[in-house]
């Protein structure tokens, strides 16, 4: 029907990367942690920010991090900037 989207099953083939992601921050959690969020745009718009919890982290040690994104068929997109935390 029009306007209805369809659904297949098997292999996706979408070549395109996706957008970066971006607005990468990092926030040190009392051990273990630093909390890791970015936010990342998809052909239909901005998606919800996005959260990660490293917890293999510790107070005191030095951390740079970057963030990639995957489409439906696992294409990366080009890496986030790198962000360190102390």
């Amino acid at each position: 029907m029009p306007g209805w989207n369809t659904v297949k099953n098997g292999t996706v083939s979408d070549s395109s990367p996706p957008s970066a992601p971006f607005d990468l921050k990092v926030v040190a959690k009392p051990d273990p942690g630093n909390e890791i969020t970015w936010d990342a745009d998809t052909p239909e718009g901005p998606i919800a920010e996005m959260r990660y919890l490293d917890t293999s982290s510790h107070a005191g040690e030095k951390h740079t991090y970057t963030v990639i994104t995957l489409n439906s068929a696992g294409v990366p997109s080009v890496p986030s900037a790198p962000v360190t935390v102390p």
